[in-house]
């Protein structure tokens, strides 16, 4: 959504240069040209996305500091809710801790048998034994 609003508030700022000559950026420019006979349209729309926006980053707070508000108070309610998504997209979002675990000691152990790491620590050893 922030890359939407980025691109036509762009636009919007190059087609307000071609009618008049005054450099207003940002919320200014869609806010004084909301009004606007030609550019009307694209301002309100602007100022509709950012409004929607708002209210996500809301939403996914509250919501985030309900699901993981250790990790919220941590990282933040946004940063929070991106890395719950990121982890549950990843295929090791389904598998028990135990077994992530496991197979990050296999990878530790095949680099050093291939000579391109260093050994692995005791506790990736034992987990391998398990």
């Amino acid at each position: 959504m922030s890359q939407a609003i980025n691109l036509l508030d762009e636009r919007l700022y190059e087609w307000s240069r071609l009618h008049s000559q005054e450099i207003v950026h940002g919320r200014d420019l869609a806010e004084g040209l909301k009004e606007d006979e030609n550019m009307g349209t694209l301002a309100r729309a602007i100022l509709g996305l950012r409004e929607s926006r708002k209210a996500t980053e809301t939403d996914v707070s509250a919501a985030s500091q309900a699901l993981a508000p250790n990790l919220s108070s941590l990282a933040g309610p946004v940063l929070a809710a991106r890395l719950i998504s990121r982890r549950a997209a990843s295929p090791s979002g389904e598998m028990p801790s135990s077994r992530v675990q496991v197979m990050g000691a296999e990878k530790s152990l095949f680099k050093h048998l291939k000579g391109h790491a260093p050994r692995p620590s005791m506790a990736s050893s034992s987990v391998i034994l398990l």
